[in-house]
């Protein structure tokens, strides 16, 4: 029993590290849809491949501080949004 304890304790903390990218990715997302391009356009914008916008967008790819700005300056958007984005 305490054995199982510690694996959820350990998923626990794996999430709560995780969320930031979540919400990250989910502002991502929203300033795409605002300006209604593809994931490929903005994949191609920022020289990656449609997947890792794809995973991105849904939180399964960490990105660096200075992808952020890439993101912000690609989607034309202040970087504050994600910022204030992964604040929640």
């Amino acid at each position: 029993m305490r054995r199982t304890k510690v694996v959820v304790t350990k998923q626990i903390k794996v999430m709560q590290c995780e969320r930031p990218y979540v919400l990250f990715g989910e502002a991502v997302a929203a300033a795409r849809h605002r300006k209604s391009i593809t994931q490929q356009t903005l994949a191609d914008k920022l020289k990656v491949s449609r997947g890792s916008i794809a995973n991105i967008e849904v939180g399964r790819q960490r990105v660096l501080l200075a992808d952020v700005f890439a993101f912000a300056k690609a989607l034309d958007v202040p970087a504050q949004r994600f910022f204030l984005a992964v604040q929640k």
